[in-house]
């Protein structure tokens, strides 16, 4: 920490640190039955422990100020760098990459509480970011999320498209980190490998 606001770096290395956690969990255990996979909150989980060791406050199912029908995933707090960050997380197949986009509008439109005991600590939340991000056993979205061209293909049909546009210009960074890893033997194919990844995007949504 520098006293001054957490920067991207530092957002960035603390959410890739969160899925390396989760990474080693799953390798030695998978908690659910069947092809069913891992509930969200196992990234919110993770991803907040690595930002609560590093010194950050951290709260699930956080509100926005002056809602209360709607709550986002995480929200993580550094006072003393002026600094939030409020993130959303989902499981990424066909049905659901399009919710990425309208995760993204919701963080874009979040606001703090006001808090009085900060406020007489003399400090003030004045830089938030976003994050956005899932579990996906697709490779084509993970290639997209791992591609710097603006005009690559769009392996959602326009759905990550419409994530692009909302956070591409907001100092974006997109990464994903290998979860797990396993072998398929299947009669006509041969043998394969199957990777589960976290895709994600940070971005600033003020400061």
């Amino acid at each position: 920490m520098t006293g001054d606001f957490v920067n991207q770096y530092q957002l960035e290395k603390l959410t890739r640190r969160g899925a390396s956690s989760l990474a080693e969990s799953l390798h030695f255990y998978w908690p659910s039955n069947g092809l069913n996979e891992i509930p969200e909150a196992n990234q919110a989980l993770h991803i907040g422990s690595a930002f609560l060791n590093a010194g950050f406050l951290a709260y699930a199912e956080a509100h926005r100020d002056g809602e209360t029908h709607q709550r986002f995933d995480l929200l993580v707090v550094e006072p003393r760098e002026s600094t939030l960050l409020v993130a959303e997380f989902k499981r990424v197949f066909s049905k659901t990459v399009g919710a990425l986009a309208t995760d993204a509008e919701r963080i874009l439109e979040f606001s703090p509480r006001a808090s009085p005991r900060l406020a007489r600590c003399k400090l003030e939340l004045k830089s938030t970011w976003g994050l956005v991000g899932g579990t996906t056993w697709e490779p084509e979205y993970v290639k997209w999320f791992l591609d710097e061209d603006p005009t690559a293909k769009d392996p959602a049909g326009g759905e990550l498209d419409a994530l692009w546009k909302l956070v591409s210009h907001r100092d974006a960074v997109w990464g994903a980190h290998p979860l797990i890893a396993y072998r398929q033997d299947r009669p006509k194919k041969g043998i394969e490998v199957e990777t589960q990844w976290f895709v994600f995007v940070l971005f600033k949504v003020k400061g």
